[in-house]
């Protein structure tokens, strides 16, 4: 079976990559799922384990390539880019750099910024710019939710993936000291979570029964995961961006549109409720009890309370912040990097200009979507995949309240920056389609022998 996994995985990312080169934009779709498919080669080969960088660069590669082809191309990337938002976003994280100053410990802040950057530049620059529009962001809905199975489904049947204390597990492939390394694939069950989204909230528009089986397995599988991972945020998460979405995602003009919505919304529920239950075993039950669950919020609750008093207790540092990654200097009960909490992460490291500027991002993010969602509603087609986006964005906001770190890995916001050129775009061009319009009247009714 292993032997089979590594040729299938192999066979998978030579295609992928041969694809891309002909298709660039779809580099977006390594983006997406670059931390699972990196999950699962190293359960498959030795070689990804020692040259853990090789997935990163080529991926980088595949980046950097679609961009130039998109700017070449005259899909003009920029026009959109550049918004209030992403304004906002570079500002946290200049300032997050100039935070490490602040730290009483400058060396973590230093370290964990070196390590960051390939990370950093390939998230917060390449998305917004391979993605134009959002038919652009609808052609990666499916893709997503097949290439997500797959690397999902080979995770599951590999060998080296069994039960560990409850939660699902992966040993890599490593020799020496890593070879007993073990894996919690938190970083998959956030890509279940996401093709749970997808899967509950993307509306076909032709090929519908095709469609909606894929949409089935990958919301089946996507909950398994997530489930037996023992993610409780991915799971909850993911079901509830796709409930408190759902109705946008579909037209309500009337009482007939309102019945099949809520009868669809239903019928997607009693799904979710089947799967995770025929999912549960006894082992991934455990992280569902009522001691696991307040075991696991009463040790986030105590970090997050030990930064908050710290940086209260400090009117120095009320300002600036305590420093950036300098959550290790006061935390030192267990070997937790960081806060687990990306808010309280900010205002506490960064300070009320950190928390200035993460207002301005959620409040700015937050518009645009409604103004997305607004603009779509007449459109059944662009409406579903707004939704889609939103949900997404509203998905990686509430991963950041419970894990991640937001200067290292650059979630939630490279999200929001596709979202937020998207809609500016959207505006772009809405603005200049109706300037043509009107000159165009303008001159049918009137024409200007000067232009004639």
């Amino acid at each position: 079976m292993s032997a089979l996994i590594l040729v299938a995985s192999v066979l998978g990312l030579l295609f992928g990559v041969v694809y891309t080169l002909f298709k660039p934009r779809w580099a977006i779709l390594f983006i997406i799922v670059l931390y699972p498919l990196e999950q699962l080669l190293t359960t498959a080969s030795s070689f990804f384990v020692s040259n853990s960088k090789f997935l990163n660069l080529l991926v980088g590669g595949l980046a950097v390539i679609g961009s130039g082809s998109a700017l070449f191309s005259g899909r003009r990337p920029f026009r959109g880019y550049f918004n209030g938002l992403w304004f906002a976003t570079i500002a946290l994280y200049i300032y997050g750099v100039f935070g490490i100053a602040f730290a009483p410990d400058k060396q973590p802040g230093i370290d964990e910024l070196i390590l960051a950057i390939p990370y950093l530049g390939l998230l917060l620059v390449f998305p917004a710019l391979l993605i134009n529009n959002l038919e652009d962001f609808r052609k990666l809905v499916v893709p997503t939710m097949i290439v997500g199975t797959v690397i999902i489904i080979l995770i599951l049947l590999s060998p080296k993936t069994s039960m560990f204390g409850g939660r699902l597990g992966i040993e890599n492939t490593g020799v020496g000291r890593d070879s007993a390394e073990i894996l919690n694939p938190l970083a998959t069950a956030g890509l279940g979570g996401t093709i749970v989204i997808f899967g509950m909230l993307y509306r076909p528009a032709a090929g519908a029964t095709v469609i909606n089986i894929i949409r089935a397995v990958a919301i089946a599988v996507g909950l398994i995961i997530a489930l037996l991972s023992g993610s409780r945020g991915q799971l909850l998460g993911a079901v509830f961006c796709g409930v408190v979405m759902f109705p946008f995602a579909r037209q309500i003009k009337n009482m007939v549109q309102f019945i099949t919505v809520s009868a669809s919304a239903f019928i997607g529920m009693v799904f979710v409720m089947l799967v995770i239950n025929f999912a549960t075993t006894r082992d991934a039950a455990s992280r569902w009890s009522a001691s696991a669950l307040t075991q696991g919020m009463g040790s986030r609750e105590e970090m997050a309370t030990t930064m908050l008093s710290e940086w209260i207790g400090n009117p120095a540092a009320i300002i600036q912040g305590l420093g950036t990654s300098s959550f290790d200097f006061y935390w030192n009960i267990s070997d937790a990097p960081y806060v687990h909490n990306m808010p309280v992460q900010i205002v506490t490291e960064n300070g009320l200009v950190g928390l200035l500027l993460l207002s301005i991002i959620l409040i700015v993010g937050t518009r645009m979507s409604f103004v997305l969602l607004r603009s779509c509603k007449d459109h059944p087609r662009e409406l579903s995949t707004a939704a889609v986006l939103v949900a997404y964005c509203m998905y990686q906001f509430i991963l950041s309240l419970k894990q991640g770190n937001w200067f290292s890995s650059g979630a939630p916001f490279w999200t929001l920056l596709i979202l937020a050129k998207l809609q500016k775009r959207a505006t772009l061009d809405g603005f200049e389609s109706h300037q043509l319009e009107s000159l165009t009247e303008t001159y049918a009714s009137d024409p200007d022998p000067e232009y004639a």
